[in-house]
């Protein structure tokens, strides 16, 4: 599911915006204690000097909005705005 989404997402947005993220990686946990040490309550996040995305899956996860966020999002304006 998660690479059926990526791509079709990614496919939409070369074809409306002219670019995706190319260099950002996403990272996606489901286990808390794996995901990287940030402030309490932060499930999502981007890391511009690496180009990752780290996305923490919940039982009452948006998963996809917060995958757009992060990675299609923050990763296409940090690869774009270099």
């Amino acid at each position: 599911m998660q690479d059926t989404f990526l791509s079709e997402a990614k496919d939409l947005m070369l074809s409306e915006l002219g670019f995706c993220p190319e260099q950002s990686r996403l990272f996606v946990y489901d286990n808390p204690s794996l995901f990287p040490t940030v402030p309490l309550g932060i499930t999502a996040l981007f890391r511009p000097r690496s180009l990752t995305a780290h996305v923490l899956v919940e039982p009452e996860s948006t998963l996809p909005a917060r995958v757009i966020h992060e990675y299609l999002g923050h990763g296409s304006f940090c690869e774009q705005s270099t």
